[in-house]
């Protein structure tokens, strides 16, 4: 969660190239190997001082920030179970 929080921020993310973090940083941040230290210093070095990419990647990082929002969470939770009970995707309200 750490990721999705600091791009919720607008945070331009440097963050590893392991585990769900590419799938959830995708192209709104650098990904980088956490094994190699001059991978990171270089990550840094890209994003210091003033920067446009660092400032489309903070504009990239938060709107990719909203899709993981505990309301979206919610809708798609609600949705697979609408689904997995063969109701529509969207139930009428009963009247």
């Amino acid at each position: 969660m750490p990721v999705v929080e600091a791009m919720s921020q607008g945070a331009p993310v440097i963050s590893s190239n392991v585990s769900s973090i590419p799938e959830i940083l995708d192209d709104a941040g650098l990904l980088i190997d956490p094994h190699d230290g001059e991978a990171l210093l270089r990550a840094m070095r890209h994003l210091a001082g003033p920067s446009a990419l660092r400032r489309e990647l903070g504009a990239r990082a938060k709107a990719r920030a909203a899709r993981f929002s505990w309301q979206a969470a919610a809708r798609r939770v609600a949705e697979i179970y609408r689904e997995a009970l063969g109701r529509p995707r969207y139930a009428e309200s009963p009247a």
